[in-house]
């Protein structure tokens, strides 16, 4: 589904930062593409980030969810909320968002059962 860096750069994340509970991709699905990876954790797992400059990697941009909407970028600072991106998680680890145009967003990790 996305590249092997991409998978290998999640793996790194979620053994450091053990509060992650899920990881979603939204833009291009591959590291150097502009990929955003939207962390669901906590502040804790925010603040290791922000604090650990050896985990950030060029061309993906992480994104944490620190209480299900409010969002911080470690590294940039940027904030913000799913809210505002209009955020709608549907059914089988697929979301949309987008203020103009609807774009998709992918559950990565953990990955869900396959539908029987």
């Amino acid at each position: 589904m996305f590249s092997c860096d991409l998978d290998e750069y999640i793996g790194l994340l979620t053994q450091h930062c053990r509060q992650i509970t899920a990881v979603w991709t939204a833009g291009e699905l591959s590291a150097g593409e502009g990929a955003k990876l939207l962390l669901f954790a906590d502040e804790l797992a925010y603040r290791y980030l922000d604090c650990t400059p050896g985990l950030r990697r060029d061309g993906v941009e992480v994104i944490v969810v620190v209480d299900g909407d409010q969002f911080c970028c470690p590294w940039s600072g940027r904030t913000g909320s799913l809210a505002e991106w209009r955020w709608v998680q549907g059914f089988g680890g697929v979301a949309e968002y987008g203020k103009s145009g609807r774009r998709a967003a992918y559950r990565v990790w953990p990955q869900l059962p396959d539908a029987v």
